[in-house]
């Protein structure tokens, strides 16, 4: 919300860019020192955080979407067969989205493997990825 040019929030600004994350910023008025970082973010093409909540939460992704199907109604889908480095992954899977870490850790495999499965996964809309690096069954 405030970072003067030389600010933590800046280089981690930064750092989520670098990163491909998307970089949000209230911008502040031109002559206000602590307002200069968050208007050099949007200058280089942060997205602005308009007064809008529910408009922010939709570019972040967070807001469910609601179809007016009841679980009890829906029919039921079934799991294809997977390989087992596919079925693991799924495995670590509950009812909510989990961070991408707590699936490395769950499933005791590295990282490149649980990102190309959770690749292979997403392209078979198994699952979702959520802001954040989370990831929940679809």
């Amino acid at each position: 919300m405030e970072a003067p040019l030389k600010s933590g929030a800046l280089i981690t600004a930064t750092y989520a860019n670098e990163f491909g994350r998307d970089v949000y910023a209230l911008p502040g008025r031109l002559d206000d020192h602590p307002s200069q970082g968050c208007l050099k973010l949007l200058n280089q093409g942060a997205s602005f955080i308009l007064k809008e909540l529910d408009e922010l939460l939709t570019m972040l992704g967070a807001i469910p979407q609601i179809d007016g199907v009841e679980a009890s109604t829906a029919p039921e889908q079934l799991m294809p067969t997977l390989s087992p480095e596919l079925q693991t992954v799924m495995n670590a899977f509950s009812c909510d989205p989990l961070p991408f870490d707590f699936i490395v850790q769950q499933t005791g495999m590295a990282a490149g493997s649980v990102s190309s499965a959770l690749l292979q996964l997403e392209l078979m809309g198994l699952v979702s990825q959520l802001p954040g690096m989370r990831y929940q069954k679809s």
